[in-house]
């Protein structure tokens, strides 16, 4: 478990919601359900955690995040 400082926990909280998308997006795809809406939220929230991140959280801190 990553132990953070407070102000920099809605980073992770956006780190885990990519990851947990990029699962549901993975798992869904052949399916019926129209994925576009969630690809399209995903990168979106990958772009704006990238942006984010790079302003206020070292890289290799973001790096150890995504592991």
């Amino acid at each position: 478990m990553i132990i953070c400082k407070r102000k920099y926990l809605h980073t992770y909280l956006f780190v885990y919601m990519c990851k947990y998308l990029d699962k549901y997006v993975s798992t869904y795809r052949n399916t019926h359900i129209d994925t576009y809406i969630y690809t399209q939220l995903l990168d979106f929230l990958y772009i704006y955690t990238n942006k984010y991140v790079s302003k206020h959280v070292n890289k290799y801190t973001y790096r150890y995040a995504l592991m």
